[in-house]
């Protein structure tokens, strides 16, 4: 078995899943029309697909393994490669530029390294990450992740935080108050080999502060044509919009969505079992797209599934059944595609001729290499 990419379990366990299920068919009901397929001579782990200003058009990467070596790819305007950066090993946070350039540091090293498109290291430099707004923290950067180059040649680069001394924020409503009255994205300045910590963007919604919390605090961001920051809340039937200093508020309307469901919460400790479980019963919006070509959005949707078999044998997280709601450039809901199983979430892509999903099913006939299905989407804003 190869080395496992460990630093993604547990995003992976809280934001992953794939499905399994039908044979990969066409039918007259299925809204997405299959025009081809592509095949990748290797695994896809940690995908993203974002609008990048630099290019103004759309760029997905991901990581993957190839004889045991770590690469990051980065892909404009396609899934297949523009550049290839090979790395030294596990990461413990990375900083996309462009693709030319890439910061990466390592466990146990508090060098951070600026590596160009030849995966040559062309520059190494110091920076403590660890304090922003006055509290020790660990930078996030594989969940949201975005650069924007401005007119002086620097970037700008947002990412999420994470706060190992508020671990507790799930059971203390202290510490939850003091999270999540800071500001959603850091965001720090980039020039030279120099970076400058800048102002946050972003509110969290009242409800992440709330008495009773919530059980899920996943959220995803997006950012659109307009330079406005999109979020999106697993819990919430709504988006948020950063747009010139203000957030905005977008009501979201899956029609698999129930009744809010009611959990246990605050406890003291992680119970794979009982998240499974609880996981079997709710609908939550995974994940979002921003789609540049088509000016759209794609808001991934986890159904509910049964969690025990007949048979006594149960179902995980990643067998839940999932769509796709579909907004147009004025956040209003225009369709929502009810997806085949075999198709895989965590394997998505937006390139010039529609979306495209990594297919299970071929994928394992294919020795595990990557093989995935382009479908032709419709343009909703016309």
């Amino acid at each position: 078995m190869r080395p496992k990419l460990v630093f993604l379990i547990i995003i992976q366990i809280l934001i992953v899943f794939p499905g399994r299920g039908n044979n990969y068919t066409s039918s007259p009901e299925f809204p997405l029309v299959p025009i081809d397929t592509i095949n990748l001579d290797f695994s896809v782990s940690m995908s993203k697909s974002i609008f990048v200003p630099e290019y103004y058009t759309q760029v997905n990467y991901y990581f993957t393994e190839i004889n045991e070596q770590l690469y990051f790819i980065y892909s404009i305007d396609s899934i297949k490669p523009t550049t290839i950066f090979k790395l030294q090993g596990l990461l413990t946070s990375f900083y996309c530029l462009n693709k030319d350039s890439l910061i990466v540091n390592y466990p146990n090293s508090d060098q951070y390294l600026l590596i160009n498109n030849k995966s040559e290291i062309i520059d190494t430099f110091y920076f403590d990450f660890s304090k922003i707004y006055g509290e020790k923290k660990i930078p996030w950067t594989f969940l949201n992740l975005f650069s924007n180059k401005n007119k002086n040649g620097e970037y700008f680069l947002y990412f999420q935080t994470t706060i190992p001394s508020l671990h507790n924020y799930q059971r203390s409503l202290d510490s939850r108050i003091k999270l999540f009255s800071e500001p959603i994205l850091s965001c720090y300045k980039f020039s030279g080999n120099c970076i400058k910590i800048e102002k946050g963007i972003g509110k969290y919604p009242d409800k992440f502060k709330s008495l009773d919390g919530m059980y899920n605090y996943i959220y995803h961001v997006s950012l659109n044509r307009n330079l406005d920051f999109i979020f999106s809340f697993y819990e919430l039937d709504s988006l948020s919009i950063y747009s010139n200093g203000e957030m905005k508020s977008k009501y979201l309307n899956s029609k698999f969505k129930t009744k809010e469901i009611k959990y246990k919460k605050n406890i003291d400790d992680y119970d794979l079992t009982e998240y499974e479980e609880n996981s079997s019963k709710t609908v939550g919006y995974l994940n979002h797209y921003y789609d540049s070509y088509r000016d759209q959005y794609y808001i991934i949707v986890k159904k509910q599934y049964p969690y025990e078999n007949e048979d006594g044998t149960y179902n995980k997280p990643e067998d839940a059944p999932w769509s796709i709601l579909i907004l147009n450039d004025k956040f209003e809901k225009v369709d929502e595609i009810d997806m085949p199983n075999h198709l895989r979430k965590q394997g998505f892509f937006i390139v010039p001729e529609g979306i495209a999903i990594q297919d299970k099913i071929l994928t394992d006939q294919n020795s595990g290499n990557s093989v995935l299905v382009l479908y032709k989407i419709k343009n909703y804003n016309l």
